[in-house]
């Protein structure tokens, strides 16, 4: 789970990053931007959390496959947030 405040400094980051980039300091052309080139963090952090907890489930550790029916609901839930 990535915390708000580091979720809010991860953008903050790559809307400054984009504002020099792009020399611009509209927020509407940034954030059109992050978008088309799909930097939206919260998506980053749920795909990324999925492919982790999919790979987890299916290891072959015994330490993972203790836990690993517990990854598996976790990401059929939808608890991706």
């Amino acid at each position: 789970m990535v915390l708000k405040r580091a979720q809010h400094s991860f953008e903050f980051v790559i809307f400054s990053s984009f504002m020099k980039i792009f020399p611009t300091k509209s927020k509407d052309v940034i954030n059109e931007c992050i978008l088309m080139f799909a930097l939206v963090i919260s998506k980053i952090v749920s795909t990324r959390k999925s492919k982790s907890l999919m790979s987890y489930s299916v290891t072959d550790n015994a330490l993972c496959t203790l836990f690993s029916a517990n990854a598996v609901l976790k990401y059929y839930s939808g608890c991706l947030d």
